[in-house]
């Protein structure tokens, strides 16, 4: 992707999202503990008074996470079972979109993109003192962080191959500090890209916004396997993933 390109980008995207922030939101951000259930937690921010939330709830073994992590790992295999046709759909591709699509998928998982666009919505909060902004700054920093410690847990754990590497979808060496090309289960890309998009979706309240924030994640997922980098269940992992912790 050239620089024009990504500044393009860049500088449409934070026009959408403080365009879109401050049109669907005349009485500030929805108030995120309304209804996210019983996996967050709420704490008072004694600074601004404002409620934040705290996915405390998902570390803790209680029958709800348990019930979500055997349906993690179910999702995850069933998803497996078509990791290789998938792959080889996606690599197949010779049509000019798919290289556009990349591209996308490829800017909106950048730290710097993430980063910026949570710097962007608190600039915004602290010139304009809307502190409903600055706390959604801080919450995509939150799962921004959150996703990517438990992604790297994840996939040291896992060890499982990258497409690239030829050993298949099915190759784990378990538990492992070995090179990159054996940390495939989760993508971090992904989760990275849909833990800011579940975000800004709780929080817009707004079905054509998360539907085109999801669509930019999945743009990721896309980027992810059109490259080699990735099976699909790593991409279908690093969502759900994010989609909790966000």
């Amino acid at each position: 992707m050239n620089n024009s390109f990504r500044a393009i980008l860049i500088f449409a995207w934070i026009t959408v999202l403080v365009s879109n922030a401050d049109a669907t939101t005349n009485l500030g951000f929805k108030v995120a503990q309304r209804n996210i259930g019983d996996r967050l937690e709420i704490e008072k921010n004694s600074a601004s008074g404002e409620s934040c939330r705290c996915p405390l709830r998902l570390f803790s073994f209680t029958p709800r996470n348990i019930l979500f992590a055997g349906s993690l790992v179910s999702l995850v295999a069933l998803s497996s079972t078509i990791d290789q046709p998938i792959s080889s759909s996606i690599l197949d591709l010779d049509e000019p979109y798919a290289n556009t699509l990349s591209d996308v998928g490829h800017c909106y998982q950048n730290s710097f993109f993430i980063l910026g666009s949570a710097a962007s919505l608190y600039a915004f909060g602290w010139t304009y003192e809307r502190s409903d902004f600055k706390r959604v700054g801080l919450e995509i920093i939150e799962a921004f962080a959150l996703a990517g410690v438990g992604t790297q847990i994840i996939k040291h754990l896992a060890g499982r191959a990258r497409p690239f590497t030829g050993d298949g979808p099915g190759y784990f060496t378990g538990p492992t500090t070995s090179s990159n090309k054996y940390l495939s289960f989760i993508s971090g890309d992904v989760t990275s890209a849909f833990a800011l998009s579940t975000v800004l979706s709780e929080e817009m309240r707004s079905l054509p916004f998360s539907v085109f924030v999801y669509s930019l994640a999945s743009a990721t997922a896309f980027q992810r396997i059109y490259t080699d980098q990735h099976w699909f269940s790593d991409t279908v992992g690093g969502a759900i993933w994010a989609t909790a912790i966000g």
